[in-house]
């Protein structure tokens, strides 16, 4: 390190003298920390892109390929329509379903004959700490035990086990509700499930065992067969004249997803599929607003203005600019930083080029989207899509299947997919391009070209920074010499003025 001496000798600014020398050096390194910000920059115009790109094909395009999403087909219930609910389902077969319903399905339920504890008892304690209380009211309780409720078993241990745990338990681990009513202080049951599905021959009455201990018959006082035992019950129901059962109120038939809410013996509730022209337009309507904005947005960045005279700023630069004069500079300075770029350029043909495309939907009528409504406008409009609603509606009275396929067909070896799938997989190819040019999506930080330019260029930049580390100290060392030659003449010549001035007197 050069030991830096001002210029007492010589009277110059040294530091401004050396400053000066090293400007013409520092350009190099100037270009090279530019070069690398713009990198930068573009790299982050790259993330992005591929933000909005993800969404797009992630969000918007991919849902739009399966043909469950599309539901074609609703449900219309006529008649009695309070008593029964419809929703058609993903797959519905066409036909009319009528429904009767004698008997709705109900759970099985069972609860206590008398109370559990006294009016001192505590849920939230240990069942020993409350029985040595002397806060239950059949006893106490000794040892451990063990339950079973509709063949599955339940543990409990007085030590460390409450009310609310063992109630928690039961809840957990079997296919019953259990609650303790802090008023009465009983325990009831009621199956998670209406209809036959309990531990009982018939499996319409909760099955209770004491497998080890009596709690159950003792302290719940709960048992099967008890007096406060109420059956399940099955729906019993007539399906097209045919009368059925089903264990549950809700139920599918075809395809339709069915919910019984009353009882409609002698006013029954029909069932009519139709198909949902509406919903598919929706869908078809938004599918062409978010092409739109998603093709609008690629053709933006392309085409942005590039200002070339507009560079990234030194931090010389911006110590001489105000705020807001670094912030319109930098806003000019990264714009463009897409222009004509390869990458989204393809992706834009490619969408494009889709759109126009002809997909085998088993029609010969309805095989492309201009037959369907959907047409491009005109050419200064970079390829701007609008759907005609009137013959999009027609296509879908006449063949709503083939309007469908249009988006969903999956094609056969890679051909004939439909307009979905063919986007869905056409932006993977760009997101893998923009991930070999600018990195891993979230992180870039792996062996992309714009990060290998990078990291080559901050190398040079290190190397070169180091480089006029020398030469400025090559400078200051210069300077110092000069500074001290002076301070010697400086001192030769008072002494030479002392030595004369002394011979004169």
């Amino acid at each position: 390190m050069v030991m830096r001496i001002g210029g007492l000798a010589s009277g110059m600014d040294i530091d401004s003298l050396v400053s000066e020398l090293m400007k013409a050096h520092k350009m190099p390194v100037d270009k090279l920390q530019q070069k690398s910000q713009v990198f930068l920059w573009q790299r982050d115009a790259y993330k992005e892109v591929n933000t909005k790109l993800t969404d797009y094909r992630s969000n918007k395009v991919f849902d739009l390929r399966l043909e469950r999403e599309w539901n074609a087909t609703s449900a219309v219930v006529s008649g009695n329509t309070t008593a029964v609910t419809a929703k058609a389902g993903t797959s519905v077969a066409s036909g009319t379903l009528v429904i009767e319903t004698s008997a709705l399905a109900e759970a099985a339920s069972n609860y206590g004959t008398a109370a559990f504890g006294t009016a001192g008892f505590d849920p939230s304690k240990t069942l020993k700490s409350e029985s040595d209380a002397g806060h239950l009211t059949a006893g106490s309780l000794a040892g451990t035990y063990t339950i079973r409720i509709n063949g599955t078993s339940v543990a409990i241990d007085p030590n460390t086990d409450s009310m609310n745990s063992v109630i928690s338990k039961i809840n957990r681990d079997t296919n019953v509700s259990a609650f303790y009513d802090s008023s009465t202080r009983k325990i009831s049951f009621v199956s998670k499930e209406t209809g036959s599905v309990n531990g009982s021959a018939d499996g319409l009455e909760i099955q209770f065992e004491d497998r080890k201990g009596n709690f159950l018959s003792k302290f719940a006082t709960v048992v099967t067969g008890g007096a406060n035992e109420k059956s399940a019950v099955d729906a019993q129901v007539k399906i097209n004249g045919l009368e059925t059962t089903r264990k549950s109120n809700s139920f599918t038939i075809n395809g339709i997803d069915i919910k019984l809410n009353t009882t409609n013996v002698g006013t029954p509730s029909t069932i009519s599929t139709t198909s949902d022209t509406a919903s598919v337009v929706d869908k078809i309507k938004t599918f062409v607003k978010d092409y739109n904005e998603m093709l609008a947005s690629l053709q933006d960045r392309v085409g942005e203005t590039k200002y070339r005279d507009y560079l990234p700023l030194s931090e010389a630069q911006k110590s001489a600019m105000g705020e807001k004069e670094i912030e319109n500079w930098e806003t000019r300075a990264k714009s463009g930083l897409l222009r004509n770029d390869s990458i989204l350029s393809s992706a834009i043909n490619t969408m494009r080029s889709i759109i126009s495309s002809q997909v085998d939907t088993g029609s010969d009528v309805y095989k492309t989207l201009s037959s369907i409504g959907i047409q491009t406008g005109s050419y200064n409009e970079k390829g701007k899509i609008y759907l005609d609603e009137d013959k999009l509606s027609k296509a879908m009275e006449a063949d709503p299947d083939a309007v469908i396929a249009m988006f969903t067909s999956i094609g056969t070896n890679g051909k004939n997919e439909g307009i979905a799938e063919k986007i869905y997989d056409g932006l993977d190819n760009t997101l893998s391009a923009i991930k070999s040019k600018a990195g891993q999506f979230n992180s870039f930080n792996d062996n992309s070209f714009i990060s290998n330019q990078i990291k080559t260029l901050d190398t040079e930049i290190t190397r070169q920074n180091n480089r006029m580390l020398d030469l400025e100290s090559a400078y200051y060392r210069r300077f110092n010499a000069m500074e001290q030659a002076i301070n010697r003449f400086n001192s030769q010549s008072a002494s030479l003025a002392q030595s004369f001035g002394g011979t004169g007197q």
